[in-house]
């Protein structure tokens, strides 16, 4: 609070961080916070190294959703998981890859073992960056379902959707604040409960 109270301007790098700043301090020092979102070179970005993960089929015709985050619980894998049970339901022309690794990886693949979701789920493990790339270029929807845990835990701004945003791919994110530096809902992709 000292350091923030004595600051002459103070850089937030999403609305998240800004809001948490204001609990913080109170909204006393509203006039001296500024958003400066995270970007990237989108040019550079696209130009690099494309390999496709030997797991990844892209010759079987179906709709390709990826999802890109470490394992943890306000990703909100596991409600990604159970929406593809209703998803299962009424189409079965798609594919979920899923990227990274976390402490849930293994819960994670056991709840698609449980759920009959085998045959639409791969995990894809740990992705270099050539892997990463690949993916982003060969998919047709990113996916990450994050959340705000019950003890406020949240995703400052999640840089995968301007990673896939970079690759225009449409994003389905979490309805958090930080997604929103990242989405314009109905525009550049979804933002959900």
């Amino acid at each position: 609070k000292k350091i923030l109270f004595s600051s002459s301007h103070i850089f937030a790098y999403s609305t998240f961080v800004r809001d948490n700043i204001y609990n913080l301090c109170n909204e006393s020092i509203k006039d001296n916070v500024s958003i400066l979102s995270s970007g990237i070179d989108i040019e550079d970005f696209t130009n690099k190294k494309l390999e496709i993960p030997y797991s990844m089929n892209l010759n079987d015709g179906k709709v390709k959703l990826f999802t890109l985050s470490r394992h943890i619980e306000r990703k909100g894998i596991h409600n990604l998981i159970h929406s593809l049970c209703l998803l299962k339901e009424s189409n079965k022309n798609w594919h979920q890859y899923i990227g990274g690794e976390g402490p849930q990886t293994s819960m994670l693949k056991n709840l698609v073992n449980k759920l009959n979701l085998n045959k639409f789920v791969t995990f894809l493990g740990r992705l270099s960056e050539s892997e990463m790339h690949g993916c982003y270029r060969n998919s047709d929807i990113f996916i990450l379902p994050n959340l705000m845990l019950s003890n406020g835990d949240a995703d400052g701004c999640p840089i995968v959707f301007i990673e896939a945003s970079a690759y225009a791919l449409p994003c389905i994110g979490g309805d958090v604040p930080g997604t929103k530096d990242a989405i314009i809902n109905n525009k550049s992709g979804f933002i959900l409960d």
